[in-house]
């Protein structure tokens, strides 16, 4: 792992105090006592290791550490055990040269004795060659101390790491080899795992004969799906459920052949009531979501679209179908799960969400936005979607059309002629639906639907004079244009 060798020249320099961010501490921790071991002093010996939890209090991580903790007076160790500021007091009395390994300390950073106890052990460690190494799993360095540590954190695994779970695992089970390709294949599909849930999820989907693609596949989305905010796409959707939106689809072709082909496309539903008050909210909640957001937009180079316009227009179908047609993973990300009751941990879990995005994607994640409202999102915003802004609108005629026996073939019904102009994607099905619901014709059926036209005939009015030039049409392509027709004369039409 490089970001263990980054904590192995921070200790060469001197470092007196490394923050280690990982989703998996007991795997972290082996790596780095590992190190030190292949590492030692300049003399050729290891340095002592201690570590401590809130559960085992200190404990020895080698024989040199072991050594310590004898020389300790037993005062001293049972001291420890009141809490990390004792603790990291008692390590005052270490031996030259000893790493303390502590676990969690973000569950008590904020607290005054911790961070004066951190601070108090800067320069006595910085002379003597020893350092702390704190495991977290999140939240945000507390000001107080952001000028006194260093900070390495350590990303979920990539396919490359779990394929060696992949090796190990199935030729436990079946006694035979499995080819490097292979297993780097099979662990792409458990993108977004800790090494240990990884290992897991292998044990569990392992049979005689190997592992069980399908099986493995399954147990993996549902750890995506115990990540708070995300969830796994179930519904499989391809282009050919998408009637209409031209445009956008023609585009989504072009960007999904290009060099930035997605491998991950997120779904985020009305985002911009998602981050409502992010300039005004007191709690900070909102500014905090965003702020992780754009940081990881900026960092990973991940773009996206925003997907504006009309209610029932396709904006959540072809976030759908564009993971599905391009054999994508799709993601769900509701912003609103990640909202906390607990000062900081709306932001953490948003943080968390995002890192298994980028365990599963890398720098190959896709985000289709969508919302009924724009005005309210941050410009800062509107850059990282620099993929455009694209407005849905009420479907042309010929995108109807498509709609209509896209539905009615859904449906097993049949499609007697019946149309309307004005009528939305949603309104379609619906009267497709009551078709099928009440056994009679498409036409009667329409005599039960109060289409979107009718019932907030202002609301559309508004958006398309908002969106007239100034964003990209998803059905016509090109600049959106509320001059050009929407009924027989599509002549702007875009053909795929």
């Amino acid at each position: 792992m490089n970001e263990i060798k980054q904590v192995e020249k921070m200790l060469a320099v001197g470092t007196p105090i490394v923050i280690v961010e990982t989703q998996d501490h007991p795997h972290t921790r082996v790596e780095l006592i590992t190190a030190m071991k292949l590492k030692g002093e300049s003399n050729g010996g290891e340095r002592p290791l201690i570590g401590w939890n809130a559960a085992a209090s200190l404990f020895a991580l080698n024989e040199r550490g072991k050594e310590a903790l004898k020389a300790m007076s037993p005062a001293s160790i049972k001291a420890a055990a009141q809490g990390v500021h004792v603790a990291l007091t008692v390590t005052l009395d270490f031996p030259d040269g000893t790493i303390f390994i502590v676990d969690n300390l973000h569950w008590w950073w904020t607290q005054p004795a911790v961070m004066q106890a951190v601070q108090n052990v800067r320069e006595p460690f910085k002379s003597s060659k020893r350092a702390l190494i704190a495991l977290t799993t999140g939240g945000s360095i507390p000001l107080d101390l952001q000028q006194d540590v260093s900070f390495v954190r350590i990303p979920l695994p990539d396919e490359t790491v779990l394929a060696s779970k992949i090796k190990e695992v199935s030729e436990s089970v079946t006694g035979k080899p499995v080819a490097d390709d292979e297993a780097v294949e099979i662990g792409r599909e458990l993108r977004g795992s800790s090494p240990f849930k990884a290992e897991q999820l292998a044990f569990q989907s392992v049979t005689k004969s190997g592992i069980d693609r399908t099986r493995l596949r399954g147990n993996a989305s549902k750890t995506i799906n115990d990540t708070v905010g995300l969830s796994v796409e179930s519904a499989k959707v391809t282009f050919e459920d998408v009637g209409g939106l031209f445009g956008m689809r023609k585009f989504l072709d072009k960007f999904f052949a290009g060099p930035r082909r997605p491998v991950v496309v997120v779904r985020i539903e009305e985002i911009e009531k998602a981050l409502s008050g992010y300039d005004t909210d007191s709690s900070g909640v909102s500014g905090d979501i965003l702020g992780a957001l754009l940081t990881a937009m900026e960092d990973y180079g991940w773009t996206g679209i925003f997907a504006y316009g009309v209610s029932g227009c396709g904006k959540s179908l072809i976030a759908k179908a564009a993971a599905g047609t391009y054999g994508c993973r799709g993601i769900r990300f509701d912003i609103n799960a990640c909202k906390g009751s607990l000062v900081g941990q709306s932001g953490e879990q948003v943080r968390q969400a995002l890192d298994v995005m980028f365990a599963l994607g890398g720098a190959r994640v896709f985000f289709i936005a969508s919302m009924n409202k724009i005005a309210s999102l941050p410009p800062e915003l509107r850059r990282r979607f620099a993929a455009g802004t694209w407005y849905f609108d009420v479907p042309s005629k010929k995108g109807r059309e498509n709609i209509w026996e896209i539905e009615a073939k859904h449906f097993d019904v049949e499609w007697d002629g019946y149309d309307s102009d004005g009528l939305t994607g949603s309104d379609i099905r619906d009267i497709v639906s009551r078709s099928w619901e009440l056994g009679c014709t498409t036409t009667e059926a329409a005599n039960y639907h109060v289409p979107l036209c009718r019932s907030a005939p202002d609301a559309i009015e508004s958006a398309r004079a908002d969106a007239d030039g100034r964003y990209l049409d998803a059905d016509k392509g090109g600049t959106y244009s509320r001059s050009v027709s929407r009924g027989e004369g599509d002549k702007r039409s875009v053909e795929l």
